[in-house]
């Protein structure tokens, strides 16, 4: 399920929109960066917003 979340439209709640995740990739791209999700069933998931140092940009 994790390589879904940033599906635009795509969630598992019954009033959810769908849109956050992908926004937020959208958002840390524009940016330079990224979004990492690391998940373990029955452990939990972990969400990483990385962005670029100061003055760094990606080629």
């Amino acid at each position: 399920m994790a390589e879904r979340v940033f599906e635009p439209l795509f969630s598992t709640k019954a009033f959810g929109v769908g849109l956050g995740m992908p926004l937020v990739k959208r958002i840390m791209e524009q940016h330079g960066g990224d979004v990492l999700i690391e998940s373990q069933k029955g452990v939990g998931t972990t969400v990483s917003l990385v962005l670029p140092c100061a003055g760094v940009r990606k080629a």
